[in-house]
């Protein structure tokens, strides 16, 4: 992931949540990180709900 451009994480959205198998790769990930590891690259992140019609 250091030496990406881009990581894209998706994940659909059950009741205010991701699903737990995307939560589950992202708490793998998490660490510590060196300072500047990550220097010069952007992060962003995008939730979506789809509410059905009543």
């Amino acid at each position: 992931m250091k030496e990406a451009d881009i990581v894209v994480i998706g994940s659909p959205v059950y009741w205010h949540n991701i699903c737990a198998l995307v939560r589950t790769v992202m708490e793998r990930f998490y660490g510590t990180i060196d300072e500047g590891a990550f220097s010069g690259k952007s992060c962003s992140s995008s939730i979506r709900e789809l509410r059905q019609p009543r």
